[in-house]
């Protein structure tokens, strides 16, 4: 039995390398430790 195939149209911008680069700036984002969070909530709970 022959498979059937479906064509499919997709219709997106052209980026060059500056615009995609804009569009999609990497975010630095700074990472916290399971020890981070402990030391933020111990903290929290002397001040109050």
């Amino acid at each position: 039995m022959a498979a059937l195939r479906q064509r499919y149209v997709v219709s997106r911008p052209v980026y060059s390398e500056d615009t995609f680069e804009e569009n999609y700036e990497r975010i630095v984002r700074i990472r916290k430790t399971t020890k981070d969070h402990v030391k933020d909530l111990c903290s929290f709970c002397v001040v109050s």
